[in-house]
Formats: structure tokens, C-alpha cells, sequence
């Protein structure tokens, strides 16, 4: 069949030779076919200095149509391919990102700088424990009440909370964490039952946090996390990454930080069990990087995008 050939030969010479194209169709007097890419991925791992090739595959970025005799009618023009593959770029790292802010929950829960700015949540959790609930009176005696409202909305939203005549009281999510923490036994009942919540409010809510409550303290170690785990996830394995490596990964992604600054987001990523540190190098954590591969397989429009 002579279109694949004739196609072939104009995708690769006007797109390069990393374009493709899909089975292109005739129909009302014409040849049209859509242009897809596999992207490829340079992975290292930086102690054994192995190189891996992985390739990302994007549908949709645009079409080309030709007359019954090859001649072109109509095509996407370079500049709109190269923007439509940046926005499927962008668009697997913030599903990378989703599944990386999920699986490390209850990690980041224990961030020292993000239970300050929670402060109200935890307010919140321990009117729930004792006497289990808050009235509309206590509310407006607290130190900042319209924004402790806002909390109150956001965990009635998630149903941590309920709304009750005179205020508030425990939600069916707040039980159910409540009766986890209890087959935990902890040692500080209070602290895991917080720090559970705002792991809960942290799945499901992260962007609310981030937009709504400018819980910007965060940014640096969910994005240094995400710089480690996303190669990792798509090398389909855990890696060594110097500093040095993971800091200029971060810089090449997120609006710019320096290398001081991010070495506390680093130490606050192993403080936290999210990373381990080997001599020179950092090393992610398996049941961490368990869950995220089994959250990355059970999404179908990831998979999609993953060659």
C-alpha cells in the first residue's frame, strides 16, 4: 500500500523522525492521519552510572491531511505539535506528581513547618477526641475564627466533620481514622490521630491546601520528592541520585531555588522516611515506592500515556 510510505516519508521530513503517525484513513476523496511520539527518557543512576532509555508515548498531537494523490491539504504546524507535547509533558508529571503527593500521605503529615500552618486543624481534631464536638460560640472565641471556618468547610467537605445545629461535630471519615489509630496503639494517641487527618486532607485535598490556604511551605520537599521518584518510576526501579543531581533536576522543572535552600528539603525528606541516604547518595524507600507503582498500574490514562 502506497500511503504509509508516501506519509511516512512526509511526517519524517517535515516533523523528524521521533513523530509517528496513526493507520491513516481515506475517506471523501482524501488521506488524513494523526501524529503521535514516542518521547524518549534519559535515566541514570548515579552509582552504578547505568543508563536507561525509557520512551513516554503521547497520542493527539495534531493531523495532517492529503489529497488522493499525497499532496497536502492541511497540516498541524511544528510550533503547535512542539506546544502540544509540552502540555502532555506537563500533564504526565502532574499525574507523576498526584501519585507521589498520595503514597507519601502520611509522610508528609509529619513535616514540622506544614503542622504549624495546620495549626487549626489540629485545633479541629482535638475538639473531636474530647468533647467531641465545637460549638458555633467556641468558634468564634478562637484566634483567627473566620479562618478556622474555612477549615471547618474544608473538612466538612471531606467529611472529617459534620454540621450540627449548634456547631460541629465527628465525621464518618473522622471515625474511621479514629479506629485505625486505635489498632495502631501509638504511643501519643492525640498526635496520630492529627497527623492521620491532615495525611487524609493531604490526598485528597493538596491543591485546596496549596490555592486556598497558601500552604506554600510544602512546595520544595513535594517537588524534591517528585524529582526522585518520578525517574525512579520510570526506570520501574529505585535509584541512587547524588545532591547535586536531584537539585539541578529540581531547577530544570520548578521555578528556580538554590542549592542551600534546598538542602533542608532533602534532609527533611530522609528525616521523614521518604528518602534514605547511602554515603554520597540518596536512595528511595521501597513500601513507598510499592504503593506508587501500584497507584501508577491501576491508572488507565497513565498507562495510556507510558510506553
Amino acid at each position: 500500500m502506497q500511503a504509509p510510505k508516501e506519509i511516512s516519508r512526509y511526517v519524517r521530513l517535515h516533523y523528524g523522525n521521533l513523530v509517528t503517525f496513526d493507520e491513516p484513513i481515506f475517506a471523501e476523496g482524501r488521506w488524513e492521519t494523526d501524529l503521535k511520539v514516542d518521547y524518549p527518557v534519559v535515566i541514570q543512576d548515579d552509582r552504578t552510572t547505568e543508563r536507561m532509555i525509557r520512551f513516554l508515548s503521547f497520542k493527539g498531537l495534531g493531523h495532517v491531511r492529503f489529497t488522493q494523490d499525497f499532496r497536502v491539504i492541511e497540516r498541524t504546524p511544528n510550533e503547535e505539535c512542539a506546544d502540544l507535547l509540552s502540555g502532555h509533558l506537563a500533564k504526565w508529571r502532574k499525574r507523576t506528581e498526584r501519585i507521589v503527593m498520595e503514597a507519601s500521605a502520611d509522610n508528609l503529615a509529619r513535616v514540622g513547618k506544614l503542622r504549624e500552618v495546620l495549626h487549626p486543624i489540629e485545633v479541629i481534631v482535638c475538639s473531636l477526641i474530647d468533647p467531641g464536638e465545637i460549638s458555633q460560640a467556641e468558634v468564634s472565641q478562637w484566634r483567627r475564627p473566620e479562618r478556622s471556618k474555612q477549615y471547618l468547610s474544608l473538612l466538612e467537605q471531606n467529611e472529617v466533620v459534620r454540621r450540627t445545629e449548634t456547631g460541629y461535630t465527628y465525621g464518618n471519615a473522622f471515625t474511621s481514622i479514629q479506629k485505625r489509630v486505635e489498632e495502631q496503639k501509638p504511643e501519643d494517641y492525640y498526635d496520630a490521630v492529627v497527623e492521620s487527618v491532615i495525611a487524609y486532607i493531604i490526598k485528597r485535598n493538596y491543591s485546596v491546601l496549596r490555592q486556598v490556604f497558601q500552604v506554600s511551605r510544602l512546595e520544595p520537599i513535594v517537588h524534591m520528592d517528585n524529582c526522585y521518584y518520578e525517574p525512579a518510576l520510570q526506570a520501574e526501579k529505585l535509584l541512587y541520585k547524588k545532591e547535586g543531581t536531584l537539585v539541578d533536576r529540581y531547577n530544570s522543572i520548578y521555578p528556580r531555588v538554590s542549592r542551600a535552600e534546598l538542602k533542608p528539603a532533602l534532609h527533611e525528606l530522609v528525616r521523614i522516611e521518604m528518602l534514605t541516604t547511602e554515603g554520597e547518595y540518596f536512595y528511595g524507600k521501597n513500601n513507598l515506592f510499592a504503593e506508587m507503582r501500584q497507584m501508577q498500574s491501576a491508572l488507565p490514562e497513565f498507562a495510556s500515556l507510558v510506553a
